[in-house]
């Protein structure tokens, strides 16, 4: 009996994979999109580009 338990809960884990890594995925892909413009105007005046008028 405890054998087909832990093939169930193995068996959860497997399916539930996939969704939580696509979740993950999708988190840091818009963390990266709206951060992008933070760190561009952050390094720029270090790299010597003058940013606006």
């Amino acid at each position: 009996m405890k054998r087909r338990t832990l093939l169930t809960a193995g068996k959860a884990v497997r399916v539930l994979a996939t969704p939580v890594t696509l979740a993950a995925d999708c988190m840091m892909m818009i963390g990266a999109v709206v951060l992008f413009p933070v760190i561009v105007v952050m390094l720029a005046p270090s790299a010597g580009v003058t940013l606006g008028p």
